[in-house]
């Protein structure tokens, strides 16, 4: 599903959820993944082989990540503990607001099609709601000190 340039990822409708072809760039933080990708091609044997087999993608994935140590992973009873395709899914929906992108090419990039859908996937945590509180206190704070210069002025 990586192009033949490794400049992006193909993602065909009868994979994605929601049934429509999902294109990703890998472009900013993902062109390590193309340099990574690329290093690898050479070392398989044949061109068109994959790096996941889809008949078998739980095992391989869950294998994966406990390699990397983003979970733990028994071999002999294939029993994964962590990491999910879908929590960097979920992860990707929250660091893409709060770094200021637009919604919509937010839910663009995630392959979501709906507000309700992305939504569900862009979870607040308490960080998010003390970060909020503490920039609506500097915002009030601001404006109570310059309503009082303001009055003091007349």
């Amino acid at each position: 599903m990586v192009d033949e340039d490794y400049s992006e990822i193909v993602l065909p409708g009868e994979i994605v959820k929601n049934d429509e072809a999902l294109t990703i760039p890998l472009a900013g933080p993902l062109e390590e993944i193309a340099t990574t990708l690329r290093e690898l091609r050479k070392s398989f044997p044949k061109p068109t082989d994959r790096v996941f087999d889809f008949r078998n993608f739980r095992n391989i994935w869950n294998a994966t990540c406990g390699k990397l140590g983003l979970g733990k992973y028994d071999p002999k009873r294939r029993a994964y503990v962590g990491l999910t395709p879908h929590d960097f899914r979920r992860s990707a929906a929250r660091n893409l607001i709060k770094a200021g992108m637009d919604r919509r090419m937010a839910m663009k990039i995630t392959g979501h099609k709906t507000e309700h859908i992305f939504e569900r996937y862009n979870i607040k945590t308490t960080d998010d709601v003390r970060e909020a509180l503490i920039k609506v206190g500097q915002f009030k704070t601001g404006t109570v000190t310059r309503i009082a210069e303001t009055s003091e002025a007349r």
